[in-house]
């Protein structure tokens, strides 16, 4: 079996394109890597590494999720969930994407090249 990817993989990946070293993109194709590397096995939300696992589905995703820098706070919140609190953080980075205004994302990054987002995903 792969080992899981670590908290601190990611945060150091987040870390970058929070600065500008990496593009969407860069931290698309890292993530693409990193699942060939370690995997996505399906864990349980009260294994530890549920979270991390989680964050690299998202991102191997980044572009057909929308998620931008915007996300990175919230991404690192959930990285840096602690021991024992796992049903915490998933509650919070539920709440995170349950209010965000994914229209208002979708609009916003209309015409950007590296998301999937067209006139016809737009609501009007």
């Amino acid at each position: 079996m792969p080992s899981i990817v670590t908290r601190t993989q990611l945060l150091e990946l987040l870390d970058r394109w929070r600065h500008g070293e990496l593009t969407e993109r860069d931290v698309h194709e890292e993530a693409e890597r990193l699942v060939e590397q370690h995997g996505l096995p399906e864990l349980p939300d009260e294994s530890p590494e549920s979270i991390p696992v989680e964050v690299l589905g998202q991102l191997e995703l980044l572009n057909h999720q929308l998620i931008t820098t915007d996300d990175i706070p919230a991404l690192t919140r959930f990285l840096q969930t602690a021991p024992g609190k796992e049903a915490e953080g998933w509650a919070t980075w539920h709440e995170y994407w349950n209010a965000l205004n994914l229209e208002d994302r979708r609009r916003s990054l209309r015409g950007h090249s590296y998301y999937a987002v067209s006139d016809e995903t737009v609501q009007h």
